[in-house]
């Protein structure tokens, strides 16, 4: 540790930081998942058999005006019943998702007072990106309200 760094919690619990960097326009960090075991998709048998591990980008809400870069650390397990590879579920991001339900929250909650494109450009992402974030703020808000 440096003698003038500081620590700030990631605020992801179910991630254990394993390296940090801090560059000049964003942190990257890299981080895995606590778990150690998972549910075969298909017979639902629990596995701790690791086939192996890939690297995976994705996007997490920024940080002192820098953008948050989560490399994490994906295990496929392997099931010893079905004999098949699957990948550890993603509950912080979401299936087939490159950034972090609380980043896509965040940019919902952002573009309900302000338009999709400035959004966009002060957060440096896509306009669909902010989009989508709208669209499940929506959902939540009138799920919280009841609508169907």
């Amino acid at each position: 540790m440096l003698d003038d760094s500081i620590t700030v919690r990631l605020g992801l619990p179910v991630l254990r930081i394993l390296e940090q960097w801090e560059l000049e326009n964003y942190f990257q960090v890299k981080v895995i998942y606590l778990r150690s075991k998972a549910n075969c998709l298909k017979c639902g048998k629990v596995t701790t058999k690791v086939h192996d591990r890939r690297l995976q980008y994705k996007k997490d809400r920024g940080l002192r005006d820098k953008i948050v870069l989560l490399k994490i650390l994906k295990r496929r397990f392997r099931c010893p019943l079905e004999r098949k590879v699957f990948t550890e579920p993603d509950e912080v991001f979401g299936l087939r998702r490159r950034s972090s339900r609380r980043f896509r929250e965040y940019l919902g909650r952002e573009a309900l007072h302000q338009t999709v494109r400035r959004v966009a450009q002060k957060e440096r992402v896509g306009e669909g990106l902010v989009r989508t974030g709208v669209a499940e703020e929506i959902g939540r808000m009138l799920k919280a309200k009841g609508v169907k």
